[in-house]
C-alpha cells in the first residue's frame, strides 16, 4: 500500500519552505536547496583544513 506522504519543511536552514516529498527519504524542495547545503559544508570543511595547516606551521616555527 502507497499512501501519500506528509508535508515538510525543507532542510536549507534558508529556505524552510514547506513541500510534499516524493519519497520518503527526501530532505530538500529543490535540487538548488540540496546543492546549496552541499556546497556550504563542503565549503566549511575547506575552511577548517586551513585553519589547520596554518596552526600547524605555526607550531613548526615556534619548536624550531
Amino acid at each position: 500500500m502507497v499512501g501519500k506522504l506528509k508535508a515538510r519543511k525543507c532542510r536549507n536552514r534558508k529556505c524552510r519552505k514547506e513541500f510534499a516529498p516524493k519519497t520518503e527519504w527526501q530532505k530538500y524542495c529543490s535540487v538548488r536547496c540540496r546543492a546549496a547545503v552541499v556546497n556550504r559544508r563542503n565549503a566549511a570543511l575547506i575552511k577548517k583544513g586551513k585553519l589547520m595547516e596554518i596552526e600547524r606551521e605555526l607550531g613548526q616555527q615556534g619548536v624550531a
